[in-house]
């Protein structure tokens, strides 16, 4: 194994990404070579630097965040959009409910579009020892023919 190898599977390592025989293979090298446990050493402490930065970066408690940006936004909204909005907070629901329902009154049964015939197979021809299969998805309501034909013997 070479330096360069053995360095990138030093990166692999700390990561716990390494089969047995790769961890041995490097284990062996970086044992007699002094320039791969230096950068073992140098890969170490860099981790271990990048877990202390991260533990000291404060985190903010989401919910008081969220507060503190819905106040915000409450806050820089004109009153008179607040008036206007008012009212028409409570329409609009109200006028898409109304809307959804004379949709579904309007639309047509299960039944009906069960007694329509979406796609439809009267036959279906594949040559020779060919097989072949028919159906109709019942989601989509495509029609899905498969055909195939055996592989050629021998070539």
């Amino acid at each position: 194994m070479n330096c360069r190898t053995a360095q990138r599977l030093l990166s692999a390592e700390r990561d716990g990404a390494l089969a047995a025989p790769e961890r041995a293979g490097l284990a062996a090298h970086v044992a007699g070579c002094a320039e791969c446990r230096q950068f073992q050493a140098a890969l170490g402490e860099a981790g271990n630097r990048l877990r202390s930065a991260a533990a000291r970066v404060p985190v903010p408690d989401e919910e008081r965040a969220w507060q503190d940006i819905h106040r915000e936004i409450r806050a820089a909204r004109p009153e008179a959009t607040r008036a206007w909005w008012g009212p028409v907070k409570w329409a609009l629901p109200l006028g898409a409910a109304a809307t959804l329902a004379v949709i579904l009154a309007w639309a047509p049964s299960d039944d009906d579009l069960v007694s329509q015939s979406v796609a439809r197979a009267e036959f279906v021809e594949v040559p020779g020892d060919a097989s072949s299969v028919v159906y109709v998805d019942d989601k989509s309501g495509w029609l899905v023919v498969w055909a195939s034909a055996p592989a050629a013997k021998g070539g």
